[in-house]
């Protein structure tokens, strides 16, 4: 990596691009996968890995978009492979939580 890339990079930049890039991602995921829903991802078999790839892609574009190539683009991958990560382990919390306490009472 060139000296170039991280001369102007602060910490105030990275953590815009990190967050930038992952709510970027995670909301134009959502979007595709509500326009595509009952067409496309059900019938593919394959609907987590098509948008995990549309939430790494969109993050690496907006990384690049805001901080350049090589260095926003890898920050965008990353926070756009995050962003999948840390909803669907929230959102199976979220479920096993509703069943227990469905089971509770």
């Amino acid at each position: 990596m060139e000296a170039d890339a991280l001369e102007g990079l602060t910490w105030e930049r990275m953590t815009m691009v990190i967050t930038l890039s992952a709510l970027a991602s995670s909301s134009i995921t959502q979007i595709f996968k509500a326009v595509l829903k009952e067409r496309v991802l059900k019938q593919t078999g394959m609907h987590r890995a098509c948008l995990r790839a549309v939430a790494v892609l969109v993050g690496g574009a907006f990384g690049w978009w805001l901080a350049g190539a090589p260095l926003g683009v890898t920050m965008g991958v990353a926070s756009g492979g995050l962003t999948t990560t840390i909803v669907a382990s929230m959102r199976k919390r979220l479920k096993a939580a509703a069943e227990t306490e469905a089971t509770d009472f």
